[in-house]
């Protein structure tokens, strides 16, 4: 499984700001932390952007609620 700090390491390398062998400043890991999170915050609301949706199937019960991990931005169908 792929880590944050990898998959941002990788992603400095290609760009350029680092090169080979160099290790990223603390702030640039930070900062590209940040944008992270911000562009899978943004993918998470904007559904139009992801290429695939997940599909949750739950045992109902009779229960008037049932708890999931993550709130959806969206129920497209329940049965």
């Amino acid at each position: 499984m792929t880590t944050p700090r990898a998959l941002i390491t990788r992603a400095l390398k290609k760009t350029g700001v680092t090169g080979v062998g160099q290790s990223a400043d603390p702030a640039d890991i930070s900062d590209a932390f940040d944008d992270l999170n911000s562009m899978l915050g943004q993918w998470a609301h904007r559904r139009w952007i992801s290429f695939h949706t997940v599909d949750v199937v739950v045992t109902t019960s009779g229960a008037a609620s049932y708890p999931l991990a993550t709130r959806p931005d969206r129920i497209e169908a329940a049965f």
